[in-house]
């Protein structure tokens, strides 16, 4: 894979996509990796029409546009195919020497893997899995509305029927994925997507778990974002699709507040908040509605037992305006301002063109 004109920076001296790469073998095939995992074509991608593109290309066959973030064991770059390159694609670069020394094999398998088997309009489609003898590559399709953190934080809060919908969305996503035995397990505002529809889908899978039933924590210890862990979580006891549930009332108080319920100065300080459940809620012009708060203390029941499923959480009082089956043709709140199908203003820190302004529902 090539670079644009304008270099961005790499992680390293080497390429991003390195000119002269090993033959693109399944990722992990090597011995360093003990997972299987193979190759990916979403049947999503239309390659009809091109004899030319192979079934499965090399990294080499992509040309890098721009870089879009960094992280700590990688960066995401926007891409194009050299020969259909009328479509353009988010590309999660991975250094398997960090993802060795860390022990993130595994996360990156487990990965690729949920997202090989989610077909939903509400999760983020991958269309092909890479390698280089140093890279992994997970080739997904582009979310150009960046995602609900950074639209959460000009916004400071969301109306309550703009946060409702949003949550919605994810409600159908988790009801997917936990239909098909996946525990997304970090749910947050950061891995919610916008589309250029304005709708939203799930990303990052990287501390999914595909056992539904009976999740132990592992000699790893507790992973997850503070402030969106379940308290039996915390409590390092077995865990169920229910911690997703509970991650999304946090979402939909941090949607309506600007800040989430356990929010405090240290982790400890977050940890013991969620054990103790304490929760504030405004009051006088700024309370939440009876319907908010209920949905809230529903989503955020420390009794398991207790806690609404992704298909049961409809019957909420705050959703009860909601068409789940019909969500999707809806028009969203808000709508991305682009110049064009490679604009990134809404992942760049200055974000003149970030308009803002919600639509009513």
């Amino acid at each position: 894979m090539s670079e644009p004109d304008e270099n961005p920076p790499s992680l390293s001296p080497e390429p991003v996509f390195p000119r002269a790469p090993v033959a693109m073998k399944t990722i992990y095939e090597t011995s360093s990796f003990n997972s299987s995992l193979s190759s990916v074509r979403s049947p999503s991608l239309d390659i009809s029409h091109s004899s030319k593109m192979r079934l499965v290309p090399s990294i080499e066959d992509f040309v890098i546009v721009k870089n879009i973030s960094s992280g700590a064991f990688g960066k995401v770059v926007l891409a194009r195919h050299r020969i259909k390159s009328d479509q353009i694609y988010a590309v999660k670069v991975m250094e398997k020497f960090h993802m060795l020394n860390k022990n993130m094999a595994e996360r990156v398998n487990n990965e690729k893997n949920a997202l090989a088997i989610s077909h939903s309009d509400f999760v983020v489609k991958i269309f092909y899995s890479l390698q280089s003898r140093s890279r992994i590559y997970l080739v997904m399709e582009y979310m150009i509305g960046g995602d609900l953190k950074n639209l959460l934080q000009r916004m400071i809060a969301f109306p309550e029927s703009v946060a409702c919908f949003y949550v919605a969305e994810c409600a159908l996503a988790l009801e997917y994925l936990h239909r098909h035995g996946i525990i997304h397990r970090d749910i947050k505002p950061d891995n919610v997507v916008i589309g250029q529809d304005g709708h939203v889908k799930l990303t990052d899978f990287g501390l999914c778990n595909f056992d539904r039933e009976n999740v132990e924590i592992g000699q790893s210890g507790i992973l997850g974002t503070p402030d969106y862990l379940a308290p039996e979580i915390l409590r390092r006891k077995n865990h169920t699709t229910a911690v997703d549930i509970w991650s999304l009332g946090v979402c939909l108080y941090e949607f309506l507040i600007g800040c989430p319920p356990f929010i405090d100065e240290t982790v400890e300080q977050v940890f013991s908040n969620i054990l103790s459940r304490a929760i504030d809620y405004p009051e006088g012009e700024e309370a939440l509605s009876d319907a908010a708060v209920a949905t809230i203390e529903s989503l955020l029941e420390t009794d398991v037992s207790l806690r609404p499923s992704a298909v049961s959480l409809r019957e909420l009082p705050l959703f009860k305006d909601i068409d789940f089956s019909r969500i999707h043709q809806q028009r969203a709140p808000w709508i991305p301002s682009t110049s064009s199908d490679i604009d990134t203003a809404c992942f760049e820190g200055s974000r003149a063109r970030f308009d803002v302004a919600l639509s009513s529902l």
